[in-house]
């Protein structure tokens, strides 16, 4: 791995389990080991470590979704097992990270979540039309307005103080299987049911609904 990976690594750890503002370069700096003066030689400001660290787990998010895609049978054991990939990613986030990630002001972090938006909502819409075609979404929901919604950054600011009392995992696992159960046929539902007991059944630690 080399240092920019390493760096950026350990920056995204520290900025999930402390929030952004809570992690200053300093204490960057002091975890990794290394000068102040060499973390900034790497990135300008923590608004520029930030974007990077946006950007690189946003690729590393497309390879592992393209991979569990490529295992899964359906589009609904797509949308469970996406479900739960997330899920144990959000074990270790932070709510106050959730938060602040939301009112980040760094042009090029900004112009990351635009572009993000847009592929995420590409990839529902994909899905549903999948899901509709193999019998398990209704055929006479509006695609493309469903995929914005769910897509869109924006509920989640309504969501924002949920989260914190909460819990992340728990709102997003709600809101999630609401959505698509609320699309899915009757042979949908039934297929959500049957993947979730058994990804429970043979995923005792992990976080279950």
């Amino acid at each position: 791995m080399s240092n920019i990976n390493t760096i950026i690594e350990t920056a995204t750890k520290m900025f999930r389990q402390r929030g952004i503002k809570s992690v200053s370069m300093d204490d960057l700096s002091h975890e990794l080991g290394i000068s102040k003066r060499t973390l900034y030689e790497n990135f300008s400001s923590k608004d520029e470590l930030l974007c990077e660290c946006l950007k690189y787990n946003s690729e590393k998010r497309q390879r592992d979704l393209n991979e569990l895609c490529e295992r899964c049978k359906d589009s609904i054991e797509i949308i469970v097992n996406v479900m739960y990939y997330f899920l144990n990613i959000m074990k270790n986030i932070n709510p106050v990270f959730m938060e602040e990630i939301r009112h980040v002001q760094f042009q090029g972090a900004r112009e990351f979540f635009e572009k993000d938006v847009k592929k995420r909502q590409e990839g529902l819409r994909e899905l549903m039309l999948r899901g509709i075609e193999e019998g398990y979404i209704c055929n006479d929901i509006d695609v493309n307005l469903v995929s914005k919604i769910i897509g869109s950054d924006s509920k989640e600011n309504a969501m924002g103080n949920i989260c914190q009392t909460e819990g992340v995992q728990r709102v997003f696992a709600s809101v999630y299987l609401i959505f698509f159960r609320g699309m899915a046929t009757q042979k949908g539902v039934e297929r959500i049911d049957e993947l979730i007991e058994r990804y429970k059944k043979s995923n005792n630690n992990i976080y279950t609904l």
